[in-house]
Formats: structure tokens, sequence, C-alpha cells
């Protein structure tokens, strides 16, 4: 029997070792693990999340630095974090600045889907080191989880600036939900990509795309969100298509 596609969720091993020649595709969501791949070399596909996506980004991809190379597609799921992690995370950006990690050798990435809190600014900075370190990417999807009650205000999306991304074609952005910040973002990404042909707007929340519900509690929020969306379409280029869920 032929190993070509691996899922593993929240397992208590503290060490993981796979070697499969045919192996296509890895799953991992979970605790912080000692992960080690080797004789892997038709590996495309990795995905990961919870405490274990964190370590990961803060340890620079180091699992899978020797498969980085030959990598297309990477889905990365953050840890929930809590206000308090939002605000230490203010408190370090005041006192060292904005820290950001320069990750190398994705230079074969064609598709990223990125998930985090919609407040974690830490996780905003990686995901955006994440998109300037791969010239292939075709595809991006960003998966916003919403922001808790007791945080108001508006948040700030951080420019990405710089060079321009020559091959992004597709970028989308779920759980939109209209605020200044979101437009922020969408709008930033659209001048970032010189080669965008679509801009994907789906404004339903993380928690809600696995349930059907005629609610209006349910619907209200996501019109309201759809019907700012739309309005972005006049600060659009005539190439982007905007589609709106």
């Amino acid at each position: 029997m032929k190993l070509k596609y691996l899922v593993l969720a929240y397992n208590l091993v503290e060490n993981v070792d796979i070697s499969a020649k045919d192996l296509v595709s890895s799953k991992y969501h979970g605790r912080k693990t000692n992960m080690s791949l080797t004789d892997v070399p038709r590996l495309t596909e990795v995905s990961v999340g919870g405490p274990y996506c964190d370590h990961l980004l803060k340890d620079m991809l180091s699992d899978f630095s020797s498969y980085l190379s030959q990598l297309e597609k990477l889905s990365l799921c953050r840890g929930f974090k809590t206000f308090d992690d939002y605000l230490n995370f203010l408190e370090f950006q005041m006192n060292w600045g904005i820290p950001i990690q320069k990750f190398s050798g994705l230079n074969n990435f064609k598709q990223m889907q990125l998930t985090l809190d919609v407040f974690d600014g830490e996780g905003l900075l990686y995901s955006r080191s994440l998109i300037e370190a791969s010239p292939s990417l075709h595809r991006l999807s960003l998966q916003l989880r919403p922001r808790p009650k007791e945080m108001l205000g508006e948040m700030t999306w951080w420019s990405i600036g710089g060079h321009k991304h020559q091959s992004l074609k597709v970028v989308e952005i779920v759980g939109f939900t209209g605020l200044t910040c979101d437009l922020e973002l969408a709008l930033d990404l659209v001048k970032y990509a010189v080669s965008l042909q679509k801009l994907i707007i789906d404004p339903r929340q993380l928690f809600w795309l696995e349930e059907e519900s005629g609610s209006n509690e349910i619907t209200r929020e996501p019109e309201a969100a759809r019907n700012r969306a739309q309005k972005m379409q006049a600060k659009l280029l005539s190439r982007v298509e905007l589609e709106i869920l």
C-alpha cells in the first residue's frame, strides 16, 4: 500500500517522523510537536494548524526546509488568539517596533491559504512576509476569523509596499466585514498584485460556512458587508473582476 495522503489531527504524539516516497499531501493540525520529513520527493501540499502552526512560523518553516522548493500549495491556520494576546503584541510593537520575518525558499508556491484572527497583528505580518517570499504565487486565500466583542475600534493593515507581485492572479478574502481595515487590506492587495485578475469577497464568517441557516441574525451582517464590498468596484482597475459571494 502506497501512502499518498496523510492527515494527523490533535494527537498527543511528541515526535512525528514521516518517510514515504509517494506522499503527495500532508496535514497536521494540533499541538507543537517535533516533525521530521525524510524521503518525500513527491510532496507538494502541506497544511498545518493550531499551536504547531505558530511554532512553525516562528521557526521560519524549518521543519520543511529541505522540501520547501518542491512545495506548490501551503495552508496555514494560526492558533486562536485572545484579547490579551493582541494587547501583548501591541505592547511589544510599541517597545520594540514591528518585527518582520523574512522567509526564503518559497519560489515554487502556486497556492496559499492563511487562516488567522482578524485582530492577529503578528499573523498579518507573517502573511505579508510569506506573500513577498512567494514570487510564483497564483492564488491567495485569506480566511479571517472574527474579533471578540470586547475589541472596539478599527484595526490597522500594514501596507505591503516595496516590489510588486508579478504572478498573483486570484485573491480571496473570507470573513470580510466591510470595516475600514478589510477595505484597506483588499485594495492594498489589488495594488500589490499587478497581474491580478479576480478579487473574491466572501463575507460569511468561518464558523457559519459549515451550517445552513435562514435566520436574520445570521444573514444581516454578511448582507451589509456585501453592500460595502460592492462599493469597492469603483476603486478597482478594469482588469480586476470583483466576485462577491
